[in-house]
């Protein structure tokens, strides 16, 4: 049997690449196409780059060099002075190198002059023998010849010395008044950023201060407000109450005030002889009908906050049931608060009870009529803009 040949591979290149390089092309022309249609935003873009490299730089406000601004703090004076070092470091070489050189030179001719005698100058030597050829000839007439022009006296040594000496003062001026205006101009652009600093500052300081200030004068606007509301529904309440209690026949029995300091609520205050016995947190049979009409007036308010609070005189107490004073004057604001609930219908969320022993006292304890009327019991009534 024959063998089968073997099938050939298509020609070309195979179908998947050509599918690749299609998407490749269509993602190539999104992308261009999103980046045709992007829009840079010049401004925002420096902005951005000014604050990456205030964040980021060594140099203040963003400076790229030793000579822009200036370096970490004034305090660091050898930092702002580093980049006037290098840039005067050739020229502070090149003048010392002139000071020597003309140095050397003011010694070489000050020993020329001094020791003409033992190391003649060729050329002065020449100078001289024309010079003396020239008094040879002219002296038979005994006429005496002037010096030559080309030869240098003393004086005039020291003058060209002199003038060098001068050149040499002058450029290290130069240097030295380049160096100051360096110093003059880096110190210039240091005030003017410490200055243009401390302007922003002083400006945000007295910004935060009028902010600060018309807080406060807001606040103290919106205090005077409730004070004024606060005052208003109390006095009213004290009014409406005490022409009730009148009609109740109850102004003998229960004493009526006002909370002078802030005006948030009435008082009514029942002396506790007239609700319990001594010792005692059972109310009366005959000062149930107080209780009531006190809730009568309580439902007027409906909405108004009630708080009980129960009061002691200083005599101490020492029982199975009430081992202080302080458990004694809770029981009897509680019994009280219950009533209401209970008797007048008064709701349980409106209504708060505490007592306070024999710590807050309104007479003196030495006294029979004293202790009287520190037991007591009071009902604060809370105005609307102080309820729930």
């Amino acid at each position: 049997m024959a063998k089968k040949k073997p099938e050939e591979p298509p020609k070309g290149s195979p179908a998947w690449m050509s599918t690749f390089s299609d998407l490749m092309n269509l993602l190539l022309c999104f992308f261009v196409l999103l980046f045709a249609m992007s829009n840079v935003d010049e401004s925002k873009f420096n902005a951005i780059s000014e604050s990456m490299a205030l964040s980021f730089s060594l140099f203040s406000k963003g400076s790229k060099a030793y000579g822009d601004g200036t370096l970490v703090s004034n305090g660091a004076s050898q930092l702002n002075q580093l980049d006037e070092y290098y840039q005067s470091m050739g020229e502070t070489n090149t003048s010392k190198e002139d000071e020597e050189i003309y140095e050397d030179g003011n010694q070489n001719g000050k020993d020329d002059m001094t020791g003409s005698e033992d190391k003649p100058n060729p050329s002065e030597g020449s100078t001289n023998n024309t010079v003396g050829d020239n008094n040879e000839e002219k002296g038979d007439d005994g006429d005496k010849t002037a010096p030559n022009d080309s030869q240098q006296t003393p004086g005039e040594t020291d003058d060209n010395s002199d003038n060098n000496n001068q050149s040499s003062g002058n450029q290290n001026q130069d240097n030295q008044g380049g160096k100051e205006e360096q110093n003059n101009q880096g110190d210039s652009s240091s005030d003017k950023d410490n200055n243009a600093n401390v302007d922003d500052d002083g400006d945000k300081a007295i910004a935060d201060e009028n902010d600060k200030g018309k807080d406060d004068k807001n606040l103290s606007n919106w205090q005077e407000q409730m004070y004024a509301a606060n005052k208003e529904q109390t006095m009213n309440m004290y009014s409406e109450v005490a022409g009730l209690l009148d009609k109740y026949q109850l102004a003998d029995s229960i004493s009526l005030s006002v909370d002078t300091s802030q005006y948030q609520y009435i008082l009514l205050e029942v002396k506790g002889a007239v609700l319990f016995e001594s010792g005692n947190d059972k109310i009366k049979n005959g000062a149930e009908a107080i209780i009531r009409k006190i809730g009568d007036i309580l439902k007027i308010y409906g909405s108004y906050n009630v708080e009980v609070i129960g009061h002691t005189d200083s005599v101490p107490i020492n029982t199975t049931r009430f081992p202080n004073n302080n458990y004694l004057s809770t029981a009897r604001a509680i019994s009280v608060a219950q009533f209401l609930i209970d008797d007048c219908a008064i709701s349980s969320d409106r209504i708060t009870f505490s007592g306070r022993g024999e710590y807050e006292p309104i007479a003196p304890n030495n006294t029979k009529e004293g202790r009287e009327r520190n037991r007591r019991v009071e009902f604060k009534l809370y105005n609307a803009l102080n309820s729930k």
